[in-house]
């Protein structure tokens, strides 16, 4: 894949490279969450009232992308999204969630809106890890549900602060003014990028593209936002530009999503990865990306 455009933002041992593809796709492909704002799209319980499922009601005439990272807050239960959706403009789909509050069953408000903060790494890694492993069982949901649970409990246990629902949307909001994590509002995203590239320590750690500026714009802060907590004392050599472009091409090319997931929700194909050296997923529409993970840090997953 060749990079036209590379972005270079330094801050202490850690290295952000956005950068723009030549393959941005055609479609008009938008995030959710700001459709949700605009209320041109309706997330709500499912007529069942499942845990693991809700209702999109995509009433726009644009395609919606929801992430993996996109946390959903109201409704009866706060949930997370569990593998990026493509939803079609004007249709109802179902989305695959899973639960990220406990100890309520009962609408804080009618429908669940978009949260500012998105899943943290970690998280993210779990997620993909378990449903890949489970693929030909399609069984991942309880043990998914069950590490996620077990990493937002630790969170907040560590956290020491009043949560009676294990509201993990609220731990995030508690974390927003600690530690390094405001150093992502002074950075702002480059117009013409449809990519990210994160080095911590010189190693290339996540790779994130997106198939249009759009989508890229929408999520860069909340991609930043919890990498930049993990900020430390400038090293003294840095990585140059020339090299940070050969890396993120060099691993693009390398990358392999074999497994199709099977029973998705929306439309597109979707296809995920996982192994020693690296994780992550590619979901893409009529030949053409419109979301691509790949996870390379292994204390992500820690």
């Amino acid at each position: 894949m060749k990079l036209n455009r590379i972005n270079i933002h330094q801050t202490g041992n850690l290295t952000l490279a956005e950068f723009e593809t030549g393959d941005m796709a055609a479609l008009n492909v938008y995030p959710a969450g700001h459709y949700i704002e605009k209320g041109l799209c309706r997330v709500i319980e499912q007529k069942e009232e499942q845990v693991g499922n809700v209702l999109i009601i995509n009433e726009s005439d644009d395609y919606l992308l929801f992430t993996d990272m996109d946390i959903l807050v109201g409704a009866k239960q706060n949930r997370v999204v569990n593998i990026s959706t493509l939803v079609r403009p004007r249709t109802k789909s179902n989305l695959e969630v899973s639960c990220i509050e406990q100890n309520r069953w009962d609408h804080s408000f009618q429908a669940l809106e978009s949260c500012k903060k998105v899943i943290e790494p970690d998280m993210r890694s779990r997620k993909i890890e378990t449903i890949a492993l489970r693929l030909e069982t399609k069984k991942y949901r309880s043990e998914l549900q069950d590490k996620l649970w077990s990493a937002i409990r630790a969170r907040i246990g560590d956290n020491e602060t009043t949560n009676p629902t294990s509201n993990y949307a609220l731990y995030l909001h508690e974390k927003e003014n600690t530690g390094n994590s405001n150093h992502a509002h002074h950075l702002q995203p480059d117009i013409h990028c449809n990519g990210i590239a994160l080095f911590r320590d010189e190693k290339l750690s996540s790779i994130e593209i997106f198939g249009n500026t759009a989508l890229y714009q929408y999520y860069f802060r909340k991609i930043t936002e919890h990498f930049l907590t993990r900020v430390k004392t400038r090293k003294k050599d840095s990585l140059s530009e020339p090299v940070i472009k050969e890396m993120i091409q060099k691993e693009i090319g390398i990358c392999k999503f074999f497994k199709p997931l099977p029973g998705k929700n929306g439309v597109g194909k979707l296809r995920i990865m996982h192994g020693d050296e690296r994780k992550g997923f590619e979901l893409s529409e009529d030949e053409e990306r419109v979301h691509e993970l790949i996870l390379l840090d292994r204390e992500i997953a820690t």
